[in-house]
């Protein structure tokens, strides 16, 4: 029986963010981690010599938590701006779009007249009222999970600004349908993207060096599974097999479905948030010769959204580190995201099966694209994304209000918080600070 004071179960990013937190103001957590490496989504692959980031993609300078810990770890000169546009698709064609430029939408022909003029005078509506709400903290927009996002945008922005605004993002880098999803995702979306012109940001050697170099500061064991976790009269008591392990606290950092299979004596309120589901996606890497030409049109683009009227399998496209050539070489890297549905209905399917399906899709936009083809690498996420019905936010909330000096677990990860990788950094920060105020 070993005792531990501080325990963290998961080196995705939320566990890392709680643990390095922890360990600045002199405690020493272990992190456990079933898998043999960290950063659970924020991974980076090397195939075939060929740096590819097989997960979460981007970041963005608005994020307070993550940007703080690249200038902590001395990154900030690999945290790098992306390319200034990204497209979306109507009737077949790619329209370029740019925050920094208004008209682009109208200029490009994603939106008509009317339904650009609708967008703005709603923006400017709601958007006074909600560019102070911190993106990362879910708690500060409980006034807003009140009715599903579709029902919201058709009702204040119309048809048009629906299908070619708000749902893009949502579908196309979250896999979640706008009728299942709370209004709060795609208004924070959109005050960063659109009303504050924030930047998205690429890290130079691959977005796992995040998560690698927190991990390398802290006491990190890899291949090691929690068998479950349940509060005694002594602590929190950890079965990893070879041994247990009693905690004075735990954060339980997982995604939702593997700690609501650990922890075995969550609270009503607890067990709600174990229960958020996931969307589910796929990310084709397609690695093409250097020599492939890219319309010089759509060079300056770092993403590509498949609005759900025009989508078949793809919902998104990127193209990986033309702002880092160091790190491709005479390489250009495409990375395909299939939508929840295509996941959900080509999981189980052969990689070889797949990735013909993929390329044809691909070949509409980038003409030719399948004849250039170095290889691929397909990555499964059966977990991409934590949902965000509505109500999660106001169910977050009132977990965080429930913590007290008698808590010994502490919930942490996307699903406690905004559904993306600044959302579950905040957790983590979030568990560490309300951690060491109980012990206090």
């Amino acid at each position: 029986m070993m005792n531990q004071r501080i325990v963290v179960v998961g080196a995705g990013i939320a566990g890392l963010t709680a643990a390095h937190y922890l360990n600045q103001e002199g405690y020493t957590p272990i992190v456990f981690e079933k898998t043999d490496q960290v950063g659970g989504r924020m991974m980076t692959d090397i195939v075939n010599g060929v740096s590819i980031d097989g997960g979460a993609q981007f970041l963005m300078d608005a994020y307070p938590v993550l940007t703080s810990l690249i200038d902590h770890l001395g990154m900030s000169s690999e945290f790098i701006e992306a390319r200034p546009y990204w497209g979306t698709v109507r009737n077949g064609k790619i329209r370029k779009v740019r925050a920094r430029d208004v008209l682009s939408p109208l200029r490009t022909g994603l939106l008509s007249l009317p339904g650009w003029l609708r967008l703005g005078w709603r923006m400017n509506q709601l958007m006074p009222g909600v560019q102070s709400f911190p993106i990362n903290d879910s708690t500060a927009w409980t006034e807003y999970d009140d009715v599903d996002a579709y029902t919201w945008s058709r009702s204040y922005f119309g048809q048009e600004v629906t299908d070619y605004i708000m749902e893009p993002p949502v579908g196309g880098l979250f896999f979640h349908s706008l009728r299942d999803t709370s209004r709060v995702l795609p208004i924070g979306i959109t005050s960063v993207f659109l009303y504050q012109k924030k930047k998205t940001m690429i890290l130079a050697n691959g977005i796992n060096e995040l998560p690698k170099r927190l991990a390398s500061q802290l006491d990190v064991r890899l291949n090691t599974l929690v068998k479950s976790v349940s509060i005694g009269k002594s602590g929190v008591e950890l079965d990893i097999g070879s041994e247990s392990i009693t905690a004075d606290r735990v954060i339980l950092a997982a995604p939702a479905s593997s700690s609501r299979a650990l922890y075995q004596q969550p609270t009503t309120i607890e067990k709600e948030l174990l229960a958020t589901p996931y969307s589910s996606s796929m990310v084709i890497a397609v690695v093409v010769k250097d020599t492939f030409p890219v319309d010089p049109e759509m060079a300056d683009i770092y993403c590509i959204l498949i609005p759900e009227r025009e989508r078949g399998v793809i919902a998104s496209m990127g193209i990986q580190g033309a702002e880092d050539q160091a790190r491709l070489g005479n390489v250009k890297v495409f990375a395909a995201f299939l939508s929840g549905k295509a996941s959900a209905e080509m999981m189980e399917w052969k990689d070889e099966a797949v990735v013909p399906v993929v390329l044809d899709e691909m070949d509409m936009y980038f003409a030719g694209l399948s004849g250039h083809v170095l290889f691929t690498k397909v990555f499964h996420w059966r977990e991409a994304m934590a949902m965000t019905p509505v109500g999660r936010n106001r169910k977050v909330a009132q977990y965080r209000q429930s913590i007290n000096g008698y808590t010994k677990v502490f919930l942490a990860g996307d699903y406690m918080g905004m559904s993306f990788t600044e959302g579950a950094s905040e957790t983590g920060k979030w568990a560490s600070l309300s951690m060491m105020k109980n012990l206090a």
